[in-house]
């Protein structure tokens, strides 16, 4: 098997030598490693991912055969799920007439690991492609910023007691 992951188990040993803070992202970098390593990868149905910009992605999954209603797109603890199982009656009517069947509508379940501030914005199908919109929206208060480096005195002063009183208002 290809390595996926430009790195090797290493990485995860020697990671939080180096930073601060980054404990729960090695984590869930080593979950993922872990997981692609031991687990059989599901190949049904096949998906794109696409950046479509600096902080928007889209998904593609082939649902070919599958309508809106047998489709299933649920995101709960930062993992999204796509599924799809097809009418049972329906699917035995149909059946019995075929010559030939190639399309493929089994019933399955894909996921997808999101980051930390990823939504999924919206999800449509449209000539037997899923297409689900995810966008990155990271809250002001974790984009980086500039520090500036007081001189001490008074504005120092005034600058932590305003900030001490902003604390203060945002917890009552």
């Amino acid at each position: 098997m290809v390595n996926a992951f430009p790195f090797d188990d290493r990485f995860f040993r020697t990671a939080n030598m180096n930073a601060i803070g980054f404990n729960r992202i090695v984590g869930q970098l080593e979950g993922l490693w872990n997981e692609d390593r031991t687990e059989r990868q599901e190949t049904y149905p096949p998906y794109n991912i696409i950046n479509t910009g600096e902080d928007t992605f889209r998904i593609e999954v082939a649902v070919a055969g599958f309508s809106k209603e047998e489709i299933n797109v649920e995101v709960k603890e930062q993992t999204l799920t796509v599924s799809g199982e097809k009418n049972e009656l329906e699917t035995k009517i149909k059946e019995e007439s075929f010559v030939h069947k190639g399309i493929g509508t089994r019933k399955f379940q894909r996921t997808f690991k999101m980051a930390d501030y990823v939504e999924v914005i919206e999800a449509d199908i449209l000539n037997g492609v899923l297409t689900i919109e995810c966008a990155q929206k990271i809250p002001e208060a974790q984009k980086p910023r500039k520090i500036v480096i007081g001189l001490g005195g008074e504005n120092t002063q005034d600058k932590k007691k305003e900030l001490l009183t902003e604390k203060t208002e945002n917890i009552n």
